[in-house]
């Protein structure tokens, strides 16, 4: 497929109207394999909402979140607790902040990095531009 021919953007995505009628868009998500694509189903009117089938985008949603998109809530450990000692808070954005940092990454990145790609810039474009997708209330990440 030719994305480039078609000329139609979703957001940051080149995009194929699949069925012509806007219910079904393929995605241009390249890096994790030679063409690799993603669908973006339209499941529901009024309010608009819609499914990002990511396929091996992504195999983890640790792989999407925290974003700059779609931070980590730095008052997580004053509203949630430790299941293990419900005296204790859950650890959470600083913790998480401070091993990104220290293991070189950026602090405001996720939590896990994407390890399965025939091209790592490409990949990590896509997935850069898949949490812009994430952080949006009207679509749904598989």
């Amino acid at each position: 497929m030719d994305f480039a021919k078609n000329h139609l953007k979703i957001g940051p995505f080149a995009t194929y109207d699949f069925f012509g009628d806007g219910s079904l868009y393929l995605l241009d998500t390249p890096g994790h394999a030679v063409s690799h694509m993603s669908g973006l189903a339209h499941t529901t009117t009024n309010p608009d909402i819609f499914i990002l089938l990511s396929s091996n985008l992504v195999r983890h949603g640790g792989e999407l979140r925290p974003s700059r998109a779609a931070p980590f809530p730095v008052d997580v450990q004053d509203r949630y607790r430790c299941p293990s000692d419900i005296s204790r808070p859950c650890p959470g954005a600083a913790e998480l902040l401070a091993l990104n940092a220290a293991l070189g990454r950026d602090p405001d990145g996720p939590a896990l990095e994407s390890a399965i790609f025939t091209n790592f810039s490409e990949a990590l474009n896509s997935i850069v531009r898949a949490q812009v997708a994430d952080a949006r209330q009207d679509i749904f990440v598989l």
